[in-house]
């Protein structure tokens, strides 16, 4: 059986500077779409709605009427 490979180059330039190879950056390589991966989190760990996360916050009343 073949065993297959892949190389990736990224490079980063600053405005109008020479782009240059990037080190010492954890790079990702996504099998699949970021959407998708968004859905799937969203799904697994739904937000409170606005009200409700400040509802429980440990803040003086104030700062819960401010919010």
């Amino acid at each position: 059986m073949a065993t297959g490979g892949l190389d990736v180059t990224a490079r980063i330039a600053p405005t109008g500077g020479r782009p240059e190879p990037v080190r010492q950056f954890t790079f990702y390589i996504l099998t699949r779409s970021y959407a998708d991966i968004q859905k799937d989190v969203a799904a697994q760990y739904p937000l409170a709605d606005r009200e409700t996360f400040i509802s429980e916050l440990k803040i003086s009343p104030e700062l819960t009427g401010w919010m």
